[in-house]
């Protein structure tokens, strides 16, 4: 039996590594495979309570990379599964901080896409007071201060993604610097600092074509166009600004959505959020559903809140058009 016991462990550790590696959008399938495979073959909860520290650690880690995929996937609900069973499992035993820290921030992500964005916050700040490595306290930053970013109330701050940045530069961590640039773009963006934002932006796209990162720069394309958008259409761009000024917002907002190709995004929330911007830069509420559709699909909460208000702005608006 313990002979047993330590092949089982050895075999989810192994599989675990794998699945951890295989992060890349084309690659969320075969790792999402892979994780069926280990969860049915072995029925994991039923060998939790009997594990010591040691092996218990290597299937909670494999319960993380587990709601990473489901996430990944846009699976909210299901991503709830390995979220509780490591809850369960894990109180009162010895197991590592970065694991418990990493397991928090994907559970604040889950909260977040489903709507909780304060339940969330509260989640993050108390795992940034575990004694965790830097790269997760950047991680944990970059989360949270992107959660705050989309908040208007008062427990809006704009601090955390700049302490991120910082930690990211000291360690020469350049896929995280490029990360907290775009992030922090959105941030200036609400600050009415469009200009600051779309200079973070660029040097983001920069890093993106020097290392030849296709998804990532489109989806920063993405984000410059939504931020020409802004400006086009905040009020207060409109009194600092002229007309022609104005029109070439709203002209660049269309030149980047053009540089993305919808069919070569990998990921369905990515193209969700394409569909999302290119419904607003054209007030198109065709391409507004095709993404409210998908995030009616998957539960996520605030996205279908966001579109449709959307929709019920650009109607309201014809309307009143119509009525002149």
């Amino acid at each position: 039996m313990f002979a047993k016991t330590w092949m089982f462990i050895d075999e989810i550790d192994y599989k675990t590594r794998v699945m951890a590696m295989l992060d890349t959008p084309a690659e969320i399938e075969r790792a999402y495979q892979l994780c069926e495979e280990v969860f049915v073959q072995y029925g994991l909860d039923r060998y939790l309570l009997t594990l010591n520290d040691y092996s218990l650690s290597v299937v909670l880690n494999y319960l993380n990379v587990r709601t990473s995929i489901f996430l990944n996937r846009n699976e909210f609900e299901r991503a709830w599964q390995p979220i509780l069973l490591f809850e369960r499992y894990a109180v009162g035993r010895m197991i590592p901080i970065n694991m418990e820290g990493i397991h928090r921030d994907l559970k604040a992500v889950l909260m977040a896409r489903q709507g909780r964005l304060a339940d969330a916050c509260v989640v993050l700040r108390e795992a940034l007071d575990l004694d965790c490595t830097s790269d997760v306290r950047q991680r944990l930053l970059y989360t949270l201060g992107g959660i705050e970013t989309s908040m208007t109330g008062p427990e809006y701050r704009i601090n955390t993604l700049c302490e991120a940045l910082g930690e990211a530069e000291q360690e020469g961590d350049e896929d995280r610097i490029a990360m907290c640039y775009r992030e922090m773009s959105r941030m200036f963006s609400y600050l009415g600092q469009g200009a600051t934002g779309l200079s973070l932006l660029q040097k983001a796209e920069q890093y993106y074509m020097i290392n030849h990162q296709e998804q990532e720069l489109m989806g920063t394309r993405m984000y410059m166009a939504m931020s020409y958008l802004a400006m086009y259409n905040m009020p207060k761009y409109r009194s600092r600004f002229t007309e022609k000024d104005m029109e070439r917002f709203h002209q660049q907002a269309k030149a980047y959505i053009g540089m993305v190709d919808v069919d070569k995004l990998l990921l369905e929330s990515d193209q969700a959020f394409y569909y999302r911007t290119y419904g607003l830069i054209y007030v198109d509420i065709a391409s507004i559903e095709k993404a409210l559709a998908f995030y009616q699909r998957v539960n996520a909460y605030q996205d279908i809140k966001d579109c449709e208000g959307y929709i019920r702005t650009i109607r309201n608006t014809q309307v009143q058009q119509g009525n002149q």
